[in-house]
């Protein structure tokens, strides 16, 4: 249904990019359509606020800032991470 791997690798990819926690919340909920629930978090999709609460403890000045640094303790190069932004963010040009 893509609320699994799929949703925390969206989650990772729309945080690197900039997108808001409201909306990286609300493309979340979307994915309770096909499990036939309500649509809003409930205690069962507790780990989607524990995603937001893992990114916001890394240090960093926005979201996709403390999503870099996360992914970067995973091991994933920051060379990679900017080369996936010029992939997605128009114009976007790779820091040195």
């Amino acid at each position: 249904y893509g609320a699994d791997r799929t949703g925390i690798v969206s989650f990772f990819l729309e945080a690197l990019l900039g997108m808001s926690e409201y909306d990286m919340t609300r493309d979340y909920v979307w994915t309770q359509f096909t499990k036939g629930r309500n649509v809003k978090l409930t205690e069962s999709d507790a780990e989607f606020p524990q995603w937001i609460s893992k990114t916001n403890n890394c240090p960093g000045d926005t979201f996709a800032d403390k999503m870099e640094n996360h992914l970067m303790e995973f091991g994933i190069a920051k060379s990679t991470l900017e080369h996936i932004r010029e992939i997605f963010v128009p114009g976007y040009v790779a820091k040195a």
